[in-house]
């Protein structure tokens, strides 16, 4: 019984480090590239709702220093938009 429950553990395990490359392989197909991002980010930056300690807008309360490399997210103030990227197989 207790090697049927270690067994199950290493499977589990062995799943979990499967999921996170494979998180990880899409998260790179996804995410902007980085000279869109540090456009997105400077703009941040630039902002009086941007506090710079903990790179997270004011507004939305997001980090940006996160946030900004996500397409699908925008500024909520309109200072730069979501964008749609095309995953290549």
């Amino acid at each position: 019984m207790i090697d049927k429950l270690k067994q199950r553990m290493r499977d589990m395990a062995e799943t979990a480090v499967v999921l996170a490359k494979k998180t990880e392989e899409i998260f790179d197909q996804l995410k902007l590239s980085d000279e869109q991002r540090n456009v997105r980010y400077d703009m941040c930056k630039a902002c009086d709702r941007f506090n710079s300690i903990t790179t997270q807008c004011k507004v939305c309360h997001c980090v940006m220093s996160v946030k900004t490399y996500l397409p699908n997210s925008s500024c909520p103030l309109k200072k730069w938009d979501a964008v749609v990227v095309v995953v290549k197989e």
